[in-house]
Protein backbone atom coordinates (compact mmCIF):
# COMPACT_ATOMS: atom_id res chain seq x y z
CA UNK A 1 0.00 0.00 0.00
CA UNK A 2 0.81 3.52 -0.48
CA UNK A 3 1.83 4.19 3.13
CA UNK A 4 4.17 0.84 3.25
CA UNK A 5 6.16 2.50 0.07
CA UNK A 6 6.50 5.85 1.58
CA UNK A 7 8.17 4.48 5.12
CA UNK A 8 10.06 2.44 2.50
CA UNK A 9 11.27 5.92 0.63
CA UNK A 10 11.95 7.41 4.17
CA UNK A 11 13.93 4.85 5.46
CA UNK A 12 16.09 4.27 2.40
CA UNK A 13 16.16 8.42 2.32
CA UNK A 14 17.48 8.32 5.90
CA UNK A 15 20.21 5.48 5.29
CA UNK A 16 21.31 7.51 2.27
CA UNK A 17 21.46 10.94 4.04
CA UNK A 18 24.15 8.97 7.15
CA UNK A 19 26.20 7.00 4.79
CA UNK A 20 26.91 10.02 2.38
CA UNK A 21 27.45 12.12 5.77
CA UNK A 22 30.09 9.41 6.90
CA UNK A 23 32.06 9.87 3.73
CA UNK A 24 31.53 13.25 2.73
CA UNK A 25 30.48 15.24 6.04
CA UNK A 26 33.62 15.01 8.24
CA UNK A 27 34.05 17.02 11.30
CA UNK A 28 35.89 20.65 10.91
CA UNK A 29 38.13 22.30 13.27
CA UNK A 30 40.54 25.24 14.18
CA UNK A 31 43.07 26.18 16.20
CA UNK A 32 41.49 29.10 18.75
CA UNK A 33 44.59 29.64 20.41
CA UNK A 34 45.42 33.14 19.21
CA UNK A 35 49.41 33.15 20.68
CA UNK A 36 49.36 30.53 17.46
CA UNK A 37 49.50 33.31 15.03
CA UNK A 38 50.60 30.77 12.10
CA UNK A 39 47.47 28.18 13.06
CA UNK A 40 44.98 30.50 14.40
CA UNK A 41 41.75 30.59 12.83
CA UNK A 42 42.89 28.12 10.05
CA UNK A 43 40.24 25.39 9.60
CA UNK A 44 41.04 21.75 9.06
CA UNK A 45 39.58 18.73 8.89
CA UNK A 46 39.75 15.75 10.59
CA UNK A 47 41.54 12.32 9.74
CA UNK A 48 39.36 9.77 8.52
CA UNK A 49 40.62 7.53 11.16
CA UNK A 50 39.36 9.80 13.98
CA UNK A 51 35.45 7.85 14.94
CA UNK A 52 33.48 11.07 16.02
CA UNK A 53 35.96 14.32 16.04
CA UNK A 54 39.42 15.16 16.38
CA UNK A 55 41.21 18.63 17.87
CA UNK A 56 43.70 20.69 16.80
CA UNK A 57 47.49 20.07 17.97
CA UNK A 58 47.91 24.40 17.68
CA UNK A 59 51.70 23.62 18.25
CA UNK A 60 52.09 21.60 14.73
CA UNK A 61 48.56 22.88 13.46
CA UNK A 62 47.35 19.36 12.32
CA UNK A 63 44.61 17.53 13.48
CA UNK A 64 44.92 14.78 15.69
CA UNK A 65 42.24 11.82 17.02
Amino acid sequence: NMRSISILLLLIFIFISMAAKSVSGCKRVACRRREFKGCHGIVHNCPAACPETCKIDCRTCKPVC
